[in-house]
């Protein structure tokens, strides 16, 4: 699908995956987190409970979205590509031509500071 106003030259695959997987990345640590209030006080925080729950999925949206936000201060657009198709046709001898078509894609990476 080509995208109008050059959006199409736009790279948001690999952007929205860095993205997920940096919210997903810092979320990870609320395992950790939910299990150490879960043994500092079992009492009101059993494994298990809703209150576990609550503080797990608590932390996991606090730390993934802090992630996330740290990946778009890195990378706060998508970088730019480059499609190429080239068609190359062969023909040996007698026998019908051969058509062979490349698609290359190139991005085009920003310059470290």
């Amino acid at each position: 699908m080509i995208l109008p106003l050059g959006f199409g030259n736009i790279d948001f695959t690999d952007w929205f995956r860095g993205l997920i997987a940096a919210f997903i990345g810092g979320g990870a640590s609320a395992v950790s987190a939910g299990f150490v209030v879960s043994a500092k006080d079992p009492q009101h925080y059993a494994l298990g409970s809703s209150n576990f729950f609550q503080v797990a999925g608590s932390v996991f949206l606090v730390s993934g979205t802090i992630n996330a936000a740290a990946f778009l201060r890195q990378k706060p657009i998508p970088e730019f590509k480059t499609v190429t198709t080239s068609v190359a046709v062969t023909q040996h001898g007698t026998a019908p031509p051969v058509t062979v078509a490349t698609v290359s894609e190139t991005h085009q990476e920003p310059s470290v500071p």
